[in-house]
């Protein structure tokens, strides 16, 4: 339809919205939401990037002072900047030429987006690109068993077991990274299109156990916590109480499946 391939409309799965809208609206202090700048950390194509930028600029525009609204100056605007990653020169051209489609580059959008050909893991927090960074949306690669319109993911239940402990790794790096690397971050969330534990609760599980002690900070005691996402306080599906997790813990996840 003309609507999809001008970017008007962006058809997506509900899943596949839920972490966009729990990175930027999960949080039960509405103080802090939509305050810092973004990275989505495995980007391409964009959809959910795309996503995140449109909740992020309608956050932004509420606390814009009213005064400040009607002058519409950019240098009065406040605006929050989405650093993107991908490292597949193909996969970045379709996350740029995505982004470019969907999100509109001009004072009325609260959102700065910042592709980069790079990969997520090399990410530097010293870096002074990334110093006011507060949230990491990491949706990294997965087996892509919970996908229902995959019919041949589905028939070898998302692959074979090597493949899936190996995606199981990668994610766990992943997020370890997310968690440590960058101090001003106090939100990350982290999705899979996988129904497998290994590649959810158990990554999560891990992440939390391999994590405690090592956080930079002035309190020693700091350390990550599973909290529920209060836009979806209503969602009955929930994780697993599975590899260690708590079954206040596993409230903190959510399943489609």
């Amino acid at each position: 339809h003309d609507l999809v391939k001008s970017g008007k409309i962006v058809l997506q799965d509900k899943s596949s919205c839920f972490s966009a809208l729990v990175l930027a609206h999960g949080s039960r202090s509405s103080s802090t939401t939509g305050l810092g700048d973004y990275i989505d950390a495995c980007a391409a194509p964009g959809n959910k990037t795309s996503h995140l930028a449109a909740l992020v600029s309608k956050e932004l525009s509420g606390k814009q002072p009213k005064k400040e609204k009607k002058r519409r100056n950019a240098n009065n605007n406040i605006k929050s900047e989405i650093f993107a990653f991908d490292r597949s020169s193909k996969r970045v051209k379709i996350l740029r030429d995505r982004l470019g489609a969907m999100v509109p580059d001009d004072d009325a959008m609260r959102v700065h987006m910042n592709p980069l050909h790079q990969d997520f893991l090399s990410a530097d927090a010293s870096d002074g690109r990334f110093a006011s960074v507060r949230s990491i949306l990491l949706d990294p690669s997965c087996s892509g068993s919970g996908i229902v319109n995959a019919p041949d993911r589905q028939a070898d239940g998302g692959g074979s077991d090597s493949r899936i402990k190996s995606l199981a790794n990668f994610q766990l790096v992943a997020l370890k990274h997310a968690m440590l690397s960058f101090p001003k971050v106090d939100r990350i969330v982290y999705s899979t299109c996988s129904v497998h534990e290994e590649e959810n609760e158990e990554v999560v599980a891990t992440a939390l156990k391999e994590t405690t002690g090592e956080m930079e900070g002035e309190d020693d005691n700091m350390h990550w916590v599973l909290t529920k996402p209060a836009c979806l306080d209503h969602w009955e599906r929930r994780g697993r109480v599975a590899a260690g997790l708590t079954a206040g813990e596993a409230e903190g996840l959510i399943r489609a499946d």
